[in-house]
């Protein structure tokens, strides 16, 4: 727009644009409009000198060009993620990709360094899961380089189009045999056993039964719904459901995956099973704990797990030889949600129950009913006695001890030596 004036009561204003293109300059006081336009073309005449003048000098300056270091300094700073994941994504920055493109400018690196670079870490022996994480971070991180004007655009990754590589498969999971499970059971110490069935007949995970609280477990004496008078169900909280460990070893409660939490109905056995283990363990809030009262170590866990797996029991007169070999806790999921199917259960109560989202048109119009819960709960209850009638296992003591982990060898102090922040005083939502 060019410069132009206007009445200003008994005297004219004249107005400008200023160099920066946005702005208007204004000055008032001319008794005739023609001295107050000549006043303003002047001026603007001299603010687009100025405006060229500057896009010479911006033109003609020399900027240091911005390296990943930097970029991610600015970056990792404005990411909101769980700390676990934030942890994650430092160590993988450090370790791997600072030594690597850490000095190089961001507008240099191209698809073909990446592509390189993700050969390199599988050569170097790092796991496919590890090389995964690794070129997801700096995909996030060249990407929004690009979508803040940093490059142009986000070098191409590797993995998609031409690969004479075999597909690194992930490691599937597995359905485990229920009678083969009680048998695990049976080696294990009492609640590590009765941890393993809630996972078999629930589908939670280890984070979320790790942080079963008694605040969020609902006994038949309670009454009310989800699934009816006499039911039971467990509520995992929405905020502080889920038991998670940084890279540091580090506990502390969050929300389990995907941030949604749900109600979990329970099987009128393993209902029973819980009240007496809360009747065992005293007033304790937490149902799982180490023997100092805390939340147990993935670790710690994992120790006694792989030892009933492979065939070296804890409990005295238990049979001999593997059983289930690499076996893990999220097989215990797998096999649940194969049950499921198995019993006929809708898709929407197995959805519901293992806290997926529902695709498409489902989630919609299709709902649970208390029907469907209870039909649900009989086919499980039924499944239990069926097994443990077969697997030959004194199911009567099987979840029989004080309550407490025996999880740390002698001498290993780490699994009580809770610097997290979920201890006997954490927070309950």
């Amino acid at each position: 727009m060019m410069a132009y004036v206007e009445r200003c009561g008994r005297v004219w204003r004249g107005r400008w644009l200023l160099a920066d293109g946005h702005r208007y300059g204004s000055r008032s006081g001319f008794a005739t409009k023609r001295e107050a336009k000549h006043f303003a073309d002047a001026r603007e005449v001299r603010e687009r000198a100025l405006a060229e003048t500057l896009v010479e000098e911006r033109a003609t300056a020399v900027e240091p060009p911005v390296t990943v270091g930097a970029w991610w300094e600015r970056w990792f700073a404005a990411q909101d993620l769980a700390p676990s994941t934030l942890e994650t994504y430092s160590q993988q920055y450090r370790h791997h990709i600072a030594p690597r493109f850490g000095e190089v400018p961001v507008e240099l690196v191209t698809g073909l360094d990446l592509a390189g670079f993700s050969r390199d870490l599988r050569r170097g022996g790092l796991s496919p899961s590890s090389v995964t994480v690794t070129m997801s971070v700096l995909r996030d991180l060249l990407g929004d380089a690009a979508a803040e004007g940093v490059i142009l655009a986000a070098p191409k990754m590797p993995g998609r189009g031409r690969s004479r590589r075999a597909p690194v498969s992930v490691r599937p999971g597995r359905v485990l045999d229920l009678e083969t499970l009680l048998r695990v059971c049976a080696r294990l110490p009492g609640q590590f056993a009765l941890m393993v069935v809630v996972g078999v007949f629930t589908g939670m995970r280890w984070g979320e039964v790790c942080a079963m609280r008694r605040v969020f477990l609902h006994l038949p004496q309670a009454g009310g719904a989800p699934g009816g008078a006499g039911s039971a169900w467990y509520e995992v909280h929405p905020r502080v459901g889920a038991v998670h460990e940084d890279v540091h070893a580090r506990r502390y409660f969050g929300p389990p995956k995907g941030g949604r939490g749900r109600v979990v109905d329970l099987p009128p056995f393993l209902a029973e099973l819980l009240a007496r283990h809360i009747q065992a363990a005293g007033g304790r809030e937490l149902l799982f704990v180490n023997r100092c009262d805390d939340p147990i170590r993935h670790t710690d866990w994992l120790h006694l797990w792989h030892a009933a797996c492979e065939g070296d029991g804890s409990r005295a007169g238990g049979e001999d030889g593997a059983l289930c070999p690499g076996a893990r806790f999220h097989d215990l999921r797998h096999t649940h949600t194969t049950m499921l199917a198995e019993l006929g259960v809708p898709e929407t109560l197995r959805d519901d129950r293992l806290g997926h989202h529902q695709p498409g048109a489902r989630s919609i119009y299709t709902h649970t009913t208390p029907a469907m819960r209870t039909a649900m709960l009989a086919e499980l209850e039924a499944r239990w006695t069926q097994v443990a009638a077969r697997s030959g296992v004194d199911v009567e003591r099987l979840f029989t001890d004080d309550g407490h982990a025996q999880v740390a060898e002698p001498g290993r102090g780490g699994s009580c030596s809770s610097h997290a922040r979920c201890g006997r005083g954490a927070e309950t939502g």
